[in-house]
């Protein structure tokens, strides 16, 4: 299993549509062949919510992305957040799943 850690601009082209969104999006979504398995665990920041909702909003403020985009990106970020995760540490890890998050705490 490879390990990238992300800063909020990787994690915010996989929900935003911008230059380098297709590789980030396939460090998350790649499988093992035989077992469907994930090979990439993507760690983040727990900074990385807050910037994250900062930068999508001065996206939509600047007319970058339209509102349903921004609203879409919100939802699939924060319901992994708030689904999986209790508490906020140092690093959250999760493997990103589709629009969802799958998160582990960390030591």
């Amino acid at each position: 299993m490879q390990v990238f850690f992300f800063d909020t601009s990787a994690i915010v082209k996989r929900y935003i549509d911008e230059p380098g969104s297709a590789w980030v999006r396939q460090i998350c979504n790649t499988r093992e062949a035989d077992t469907n398995a994930r090979i990439n665990l993507v760690v983040v920041g727990s900074i990385t919510i807050v910037e994250f909702a900062a930068a999508v909003s001065i996206l939509e403020r600047r007319n970058v992305i339209l509102k349903r985009v921004a609203e879409r990106a919100y939802k699939h970020f924060f319901c992994g957040f708030r689904e999986r995760i209790s508490s906020y540490e140092h690093y959250t890890r999760f493997a990103i799943n589709g629009s969802k998050a799958r998160t582990t705490r960390s030591s």
